[in-house]
């Protein structure tokens, strides 16, 4: 049984490159948005919530008077779990509690958060939101599960599979058969403008996109990730005064007691 030729497999690779980006090209917009949009956080909470930062002054209060203002609005199953301070000027400080059993549906298999905003300076409630409602928490929803709800991560992770066989396929195509690789950078490789546009901006953008369909999947798959890469999760039992309005952060946001 003779081998198939190169242009054969030429021709196959092809048709896999091109039926992908045909077949991905509906969902790989949103995810794109999404994901970009995600990227800005704070730029995006102060268009859509700027009463969320309006502050007076910087962080130099005790940490008991922000826990203090975030109690009065917290309900009293709502234990506070973390207070993070600003990284910077003209932010707030964030208060973050689960939220109470009761009518709170879990996301993604956890409790939603309750999130309180604190003025660092005056110690004043700014605003308050669930994890589970507002615009970030739905481009979230969107970027991760595409709204599918049960498998959704999973399809998201697949399609991250998907785009990594595109991409390499594409740097595949790309290259010149005759192993010359600055001839690729050519202009003139095919009769369309078009065909030349991708060929040019394409390969440009093959690398960090591998990467960020490969990491996508990862998280969509993370236990079957560890197994094939052979990580680990290291998992330690809570201490005393790991939970509770005790626990203290410094600017960047990590705990400490």
């Amino acid at each position: 049984m003779s081998m198939p030729s190169r242009q054969a497999v030429r021709r196959l690779w092809f048709q896999v490159h091109l039926w992908i980006g045909v077949a991905l090209s509906a969902v790989l917009i949103p995810l794109s948005l999404t994901g970009s949009l995600l990227v800005w956080h704070e730029p995006l909470e102060r268009l859509t919530a700027p009463q969320r930062y309006r502050v007076t002054g910087e962080a130099g209060r005790p940490l008991q008077d922000y826990a203090t203002a975030a109690r009065t609005v917290l309900k009293p199953d709502e234990p506070i779990a973390q207070i993070r301070l600003p990284e910077h000027q003209a932010a707030p400080i964030l208060v973050s509690a689960p939220m109470s059993r009761k009518g709170a549906a879990p996301v993604r298999g956890r409790a939603p958060q309750h999130t309180v905003w604190i003025d660092p300076g005056s110690a004043r409630v700014l605003d308050q939101a669930s994890s589970a409602a507002g615009v970030q928490r739905a481009l979230h929803q969107l970027h991760g599960t595409l709204f599918i709800p049960g498998v959704g991560r999973k399809v998201v992770g697949w399609l991250g599979w998907l785009m990594l066989v595109s991409c390499l396929t594409g740097v595949w195509i790309w290259w010149p058969r005759n192993g010359k690789v600055l001839k690729g950078f050519s202009w003139r490789r095919s009769s369309l403008f078009t065909g030349n546009l991708h060929h040019q901006v394409g390969v440009w953008i093959a690398v960090p996109l591998a990467v960020l369909s490969f990491t996508g999947a990862y998280i969509s798959f993370p236990q079957t990730m560890r197994a094939l890469t052979g990580g680990h999760q290291v998992e330690r039992a809570a201490g005393p005064g790991e939970r509770g309005e005790g626990r203290r952060a410094d600017r960047g946001g990590q705990r400490r007691e």
